[in-house]
């Protein structure tokens, strides 16, 4: 089945070059191309597109304000900004529309894999609801008291970057928010950024008032909605497995990079919660009503439900919003690592055994019903008999971090 890709960008030239460049994939893909926002809306009218990549500045209506209209109307259209503007305001207007923003010129290699990728992770939802649904999320909200000490913060007249940074790396929709920005190609940093300290630090005092309180880049939870869906422990849980996976990859002796993936995971895991909690509340609510049996986990019951469960939902935000793709793995594999083929280890491997690890030593209940160490996946990573090692590691990273 051919894609529908829709092109628009008011210089014909830049058209032109991406026919001559993408000329290859004409068996794969339908290449639709348009100067004008408003034509673009007209075509879509007819028959959506898969994947639509637009410029940031034109005439009439401009990208924003294009894919705004794209993510009301054509909600499961994947939305990619290529553009040649360098400014961070129009980088951060967009960053709530866009799943990804690619900068011209842009490697034809690149824009190729990011279209297949965003075309292949839409194809891994299966429920229309759903994946209409998760593709207008341009961000999440908050937990309140987080929310409140970030706007008071940025109010001040001197903000302090160390109190912004740790506010904002104490909350998973933050968090996330400021990892997808800083490791977007706008910024084009040689190494990637998996602590949202650092994020935060990167971005500057400036970028994060003007997301904050500009572009309305973060909100806050409903507080109903975190109390009636169990989110209040989810943050904690998620930082002790990603303290444990980064451990864990760095007692077997992996690469920085296979070490910083590890902790990015773990920390984002369980994003898919909270979309679950956001996107459909009385539904999840109900779900969480029931428990987990003894024949059904957790993770199986929002399968059943949803025809996904919350770690693929994370992975499918994530890898839409381009995320790295260990990192996406982590995170859409974590209950189910035997479905993803591997050999040796990977970050993956970190998480899926950091969160049952953490589970099994913890008494909050948070997960419970959902990880069970997938002993067979481990064997066939050749790490059969590591797991009482790393058990061991845990346990210290876990005692160290309550000092």
């Amino acid at each position: 089945m051919q894609r529908r890709i829709l092109f628009v960008d008011d210089e014909e030239k830049i058209l032109q070059g991406l026919k001559r460049l993408l000329y290859g994939m004409r068996d794969q893909w339908k290449m639709l191309f348009t100067t004008s926002a408003e034509k673009a809306l007209e075509m879509l009218s007819r028959e959506p597109a898969d994947v639509v990549v637009s410029d940031c500045r034109m005439p009439g209506m401009d990208g924003r304000d294009f894919l705004s209209e794209v993510k009301r109307r054509f909600s499961d259209t994947v939305r990619i900004v290529l553009s040649g503007q360098s400014e961070k305001e129009a980088f951060f207007k967009a960053s709530d529309v866009a799943h990804q923003y690619l900068v011209k010129p842009c490697d034809p290699e690149k824009l190729k894999a990011v279209v297949v990728r965003a075309c292949t992770l839409r194809d891994g939802l299966k429920d229309p609801r759903i994946k209409q649904a998760i593709s207008r999320i341009g961000s999440l909200p908050s937990l309140p008291s987080l929310y409140a000490d970030l706007m008071a913060e940025l109010k001040k007249e001197d903000p302090s970057i160390e109190k912004l940074g740790n506010i904002i790396s104490s909350d998973i929709a933050m968090s996330t928010k400021v990892l997808q920005l800083i490791n977007s190609p706008f910024f084009g940093l040689f190494r990637k950024i998996a602590n949202p300290r650092d994020a935060v630090v990167y971005l500057g005092i400036a970028s994060v008032k003007a997301l904050a309180l500009g572009h309305g880049v973060f909100s806050q939870f409903d507080k109903t909605k975190l109390k009636r869906c169990r989110l209040d422990g989810l943050w904690s849980h998620s930082l002790a497995v990603a303290s444990v996976a980064r451990r864990i990859a760095s007692y077997e002796k992996q690469p920085k990079e296979v070490v910083d993936d590890s902790f990015m995971a773990g920390l984002l895991h369980d994003l898919g919660k909270l979309i679950l909690a956001e996107v459909f509340t009385q539904d999840y609510e109900g779900l969480l009503a029931k428990g987990p049996g003894q024949e059904k986990r957790s993770w199986e019951m929002e399968a059943e439900a949803f025809g996904a469960d919350h770690a693929q939902i994370g992975g499918y935000v994530m890898g839409l919003w381009g995320m790295p793709d260990n990192v996406v793995e982590a995170i859409f594999f974590s209950h189910s690592p035997g479905a993803k083929p591997t050999i040796g280890f990977s970050p993956l491997t970190a998480v899926h055994a950091a969160n049952a690890i953490v589970e099994e030593l913890s008494n909050s209940g948070i997960g419970t019903g959902g990880t069970v160490l997938d002993e067979d996946y481990i064997a066939t990573c050749g790490l059969a008999g590591r797991y009482g090692k790393w058990r061991e590691a845990a346990e210290e990273c876990l005692l160290e971090g309550k000092k």
